[in-house]
């Protein structure tokens, strides 16, 4: 009898999974006006990974976000997009205003693109302008212009070099909107929401 190994095990399924979240509110890096940080995971074996620092800026919070990883073999099965949603769950919870972006794929604007709209997309870079040169990209560009201005990148290494840079507007979103993490630390989530004036 002839027994035939299969080279490809199915897929672990990460459905079941939440995407797991921990704040870190320690002052991190250089800055003084870093004010935490949140890690957040999916899946078995951190399928997915990503990362948000946090920076109280005059007039609004940001929250930076940092290299998004999903492991190959968790590709293109919703692992980004979910851990994205949570990521922003998270930070409107906290009352980020605004989360800023460094977009080096086609795929994660496409995702940002589900989740915000372009309407909540600001872009605040140069863009390539087609003869060689850069240009300021207008506070309008769309999803799908910025895709080509990307594409317009020969080498993977000047897409690193010069990212879609881009705002995305958290301000008014309902967090419900967006995946839940479960937050292992949740009592140290911190309320950035700008006190009271005094009337």
């Amino acid at each position: 009898m002839r027994i035939i190994h299969s080279e490809t095990t199915p897929p672990i399924s990460l459905e079941a999974h939440a995407v797991r979240a921990h704040w870190c509110t320690s002052a991190l890096g250089d800055y003084e006006s870093e004010t935490g940080r949140v890690e957040l995971a999916l899946g078995p074996e951190d399928a997915a990974i990503v990362a948000g620092d946090v920076y109280e800026t005059d007039p609004a919070v940001k929250m930076s976000l940092q290299p998004l990883c999903v492991k190959e073999e968790y590709r293109r099965r919703g692992a980004a997009t979910r851990i994205m949603s949570a990521l922003t769950h998270v930070a409107v919870k906290a009352n980020v205003d605004i989360l800023a972006v460094s977009a080096e794929s086609e795929h994660t604007l496409r995702i940002l693109h589900r989740l915000f709209g372009d309407e909540r997309m600001n872009y605040i870079d140069e863009v390539p302008d087609g003869r060689g040169g850069f240009k300021p990209a207008p506070w309008s560009l769309s999803t799908e212009a910025a895709i080509r201005d990307l594409e317009s990148y020969p080498t993977i290494r000047e897409k690193e070099a010069h990212p879609i840079c881009l705002d995305i507007d958290l301000r008014g979103l309902d967090p419900a909107a967006f995946e839940p993490a479960l937050v292992a630390n949740p009592h140290l989530i911190p309320d950035f929401s700008l006190p009271e004036p005094f009337c």
